[in-house]
């Protein structure tokens, strides 16, 4: 069941649930969407720009969380569509561009292929790229607009052209096509270069104040230099974790050099501090102290978490993130 509220000419909350709201849900859920009325319509034939449905965004899983607390249980997903009207700008990394929003506007009809050779518990080195698979394939038989839209909906499109580069047949890939993703490559490795630039200043006053912390998710694993080519990995914002006790003193730290938020959680526990923006820098920041949802947090120890520094750990993080922060 998807709901609508809001101004359909500026902003628009897209709240997806297991069955219709009750009366005494909307009433919170005016207040969270500070007083905006529900919009009665099935859809809403507009230029819209917002996630797209197949990766939750970090706002989704906060404001999801929120809702459990004050009780409504059925909701699944709730995300922030922008009107074309009010601002025709978006970043392309973190946003696309929609030209109605209905109920089927988180679905996602991609099936995974099955994977074969992955042994658990084996060496991680069996799942990295092998790069004889291109030198015989024929690209005649792909549907490169399908694979498009198929490889932006899971931010992948860098990693393809990272790929492909090497190739040396290109008569049966479109030109149009590599030239795009060739062009998107470029954009999301200059990206990175300048996140590990902005992640130097970051740790710098972290280590100046004494402050024990570990980088989690994609920042991470772009530091640890995992990737074959640091453009590979689409990355969002920077995510750290914190202990508890050291989580207001990592925020006026952070104050010092350009980061604030002006939300603050008085009522809820949540799995991270409020988002931290600088007019100066490219990425949002984002203070944990918990890795999971809070009512998950169990399911992996944070404090031990933050003082092992094994890639496995990381892996389990990347799985549990997906099937409980993600609702995977």
């Amino acid at each position: 069941m998807i709901e609508f509220f809001g101004n359909e000419k500026k902003k628009v909350y897209v709240v997806q649930s297991t069955s219709k709201l009750e009366i005494f849900d909307l009433d919170k859920l005016y207040w969270l969407f500070n007083n905006e009325p529900k919009i009665e319509v099935s859809e809403i034939v507009e230029k819209f720009y917002g996630p797209r449905s197949s990766m939750v965004s970090p706002w989704s899983t906060n404001a999801v969380e929120i809702t459990r607390i004050m009780g409504i249980e059925k909701i699944l997903r709730i995300e922030e569509f922008f009107s074309f009207q009010n601002n025709k700008n978006f970043d392309p990394m973190l946003f696309t561009e929609y030209v109605k929003l209905d109920q089927n506007i988180f679905e996602n009809n991609t099936t995974p292929e099955k994977i074969n050779n992955y042994i658990p518990g084996k060496n991680i080195k069996i799942l990295r790229y092998n790069k004889n698979i291109l030198k015989n394939y024929d690209f005649k038989d792909i549907n490169f607009e399908r694979l498009t839209k198929i490889a932006s909906s899971h931010l992948i499109i860098p990693l393809i052209y990272s790929k492909l580069k090497d190739y040396q047949n290109y008569n049966s890939i479109p030109k149009d096509f590599i030239e795009y993703i060739k062009k998107i490559f470029i954009i999301n490795q200059n990206r990175n270069k300048q996140l590990l630039h902005e992640l130097k200043a970051i740790e710098k006053t972290l280590k100046n104040h004494k402050i024990t912390y570990k980088l989690i998710k994609g920042a991470s694993f772009l530091k640890r230099g995992i990737y074959d080519n640091i453009g590979d990995r689409m990355i969002g914002d920077i995510d750290l974790l914190v202990k508890h006790s050291e989580i207001e003193k990592s925020k006026l730290a952070l104050n010092k050099i350009g980061y604030q938020s002006k939300i603050k959680y008085k009522l809820w526990k949540t799995k991270h501090q409020p988002r931290l923006l600088s007019s100066k820098k490219i990425f949002a920041l984002e203070i944990h102290t918990e890795v999971l949802l809070y009512r998950h947090r169990q399911k992996l120890n944070s404090l031990k978490y933050l003082e092992n520094d094994k890639i496995i750990d990381d892996l389990r993080l990347i799985i549990l993130n997906y099937q409980i922060n993600d609702y995977g």
